[in-house]
């Protein structure tokens, strides 16, 4: 059954702003915190109700703005840090499949900002590969160096 346009654009929402929570907090506390642990939760949950209609959900960034599928997040929300390390790591979105477990998005998060460990998208995807967390995907551009010929 398909939801009205208006209740996945609060879908969308919600999890814009739970996910950009749990995302900052990640820089300052550790996956097992407290209140990390009830950031993941939450962010989880919203994922997890859009994922049974829609998948995947995609977390973009565009112009120094950020979205959820095609919808703007919030601009109250502080976004400035998230903006910053998506761009010195190459990440140009997120994308959650259906099926993916809480686990996974702690474990993502753990990568995810993890500079020092995990520099750059390519880095990012290989740990989270290496961790069989398979339902979330780091999409990326990569650029390489070609001759005139090619």
């Amino acid at each position: 059954m398909l939801k009205e346009g208006n209740q996945y654009k609060q879908q969308f929402a919600n999890f814009g702003r739970t996910f950009t929570l749990v995302f900052n907090r990640s820089f300052m506390y550790s996956a097992n915190h407290p209140f990390q642990i009830e950031a993941i939760h939450s962010a989880y949950q919203a994922l997890s109700e859009l994922l049974q209609t829609i998948s995947p959900v995609v977390f973009i960034l565009n112009r120094e703005q950020f979205y959820v599928d095609e919808e703007p997040l919030d601009p109250r929300l502080s976004v400035s840090r998230l903006v910053t390390h998506f761009k010195k790591t190459g990440i140009e979105s997120i994308s959650f499949y259906q099926g993916v477990e809480e686990k996974d998005l702690r474990l993502f998060l753990e990568i995810a900002t993890s500079s020092n460990d995990y520099p750059d998208s390519e880095a990012m995807s290989k740990a989270m590969f290496k961790k069989r967390v398979n339902r979330i995907k780091i999409n990326h551009v990569f650029y390489k160096k070609v001759s005139a010929e090619d």
